[in-house]
């Protein structure tokens, strides 16, 4: 998958909600890394998953895809500060 610009789209969302406050929950599924954010369920999506390419699913049936950017950014925008 090296060179996939998915893989690359992925590890970049990664690496944003990270520094949105997320972190990484390792009790998660094999095929994607679960994460949480430390305003618990106060905040509607503070349990999140990330595939590879990029694909973000949360509560409610939130699924920002890959191609997604502006999506991706708004959900940002909505995120509280850790």
């Amino acid at each position: 998958m090296a060179g996939d610009g998915s893989v690359q789209v992925g590890f970049a969302r990664l690496v944003a909600l990270l520094r949105a406050g997320y972190q990484v929950d390792w009790v998660g599924a094999p095929d994607c890394i679960a994460l949480r954010h430390p305003a618990g369920r106060r905040f509607r999506h503070h349990q999140l998953l990330i595939y590879d390419n990029g694909t973000i699913v949360g509560a409610d049936d939130m699924r920002i895809r890959s191609f997604d950017a502006d999506a991706f950014v708004r959900f940002l925008d909505t995120t509280p500060k850790p």
